[in-house]
């Protein structure tokens, strides 16, 4: 014979059901609400310490030498995007990353300001760092548009015998 509920049993079932719902309904609600992306990383040294401990092929990334200012920037954020699956960085994070990589030693500042530059270009997308204060930057196809042009500025500057690679979205 089955056993009959008791009331305190379903007024458990109950709640637990109105905490779903609650549940649901916050989730509901969150895919309507433009939220803070958090990049992939959950650390901002954890980001720079992967970037800076991954062997890059020098040969191939020779060009970033040779850039500077926002194609640099755009650069730094495309080699995070390609090799790592990171989609944004913070201006402190690209400084890291391009005088640990590269040797280059911008201000976070003048990243910050030349990045910010662009956003109504449309070369990148500005978000809230929910890690903590400021902003994060990401690539847009228009910046990576812009950055290809900018190598192959470089590379047709150069010897014949250098190709500038292609940035792929």
């Amino acid at each position: 014979m089955a056993e009959v509920p008791t009331d305190e049993t379903i007024s458990k079932i109950l709640e637990v059901l109105k905490e779903h719902e609650r549940r649901i309904s916050e989730l509901e609600q969150g895919l309507h609400e433009p939220k803070a992306i958090e990049s992939k990383a959950p650390d901002q040294t954890d980001i720079v310490q992967t970037v800076l401990s991954y062997p890059l092929e020098t040969e191939q990334l020779a060009y970033m030498h040779k850039l500077n200012g926002l194609p640099l920037f755009l650069a730094a954020l495309d080699l995070v995007t390609k090799k790592f699956r990171i989609d944004s960085l913070s201006p402190t994070e690209i400084s890291a990353i391009l005088e640990g990589k590269f040797s280059v030693k911008p201000e976070r500042s003048n990243i910050s300001h030349t990045l910010s530059s662009a956003i109504p270009k449309g070369l990148v997308d500005r978000v809230i760092n929910s890690r903590g204060s400021g902003y994060l930057y990401r690539i847009t196809p228009a910046g990576f548009d812009y950055l290809n042009k900018e190598i192959a500025k470089i590379a047709g500057a150069g010897s014949e015998k250098t190709e500038a690679p292609q940035v792929k979205e």
